[in-house]
């Protein structure tokens, strides 16, 4: 049986973070809050150059 725990007080904060694949960069010095209990998603546009990314898969 799954145990419960305690959430997080400070939620998940992000401070200045970079990232991308290759030499693409896809965030650039985001900062973000996202406090306990909340959903947030980040979307953007596909690359059309990458068919395989014009639905959801786990290669993208």
């Amino acid at each position: 049986m799954p145990q419960r725990v305690k959430p997080a007080e400070q939620g998940i904060v992000l401070d200045a973070l970079s990232a991308g694949y290759g030499q693409t960069l896809i965030v650039d010095d985001i900062n973000l809050t996202i406090p306990t209990g909340k959903m947030t998603v980040l979307a953007g546009r596909t690359d059309p150059a990458n068919p395989r990314c014009s639905r959801p898969s786990p290669e993208c």
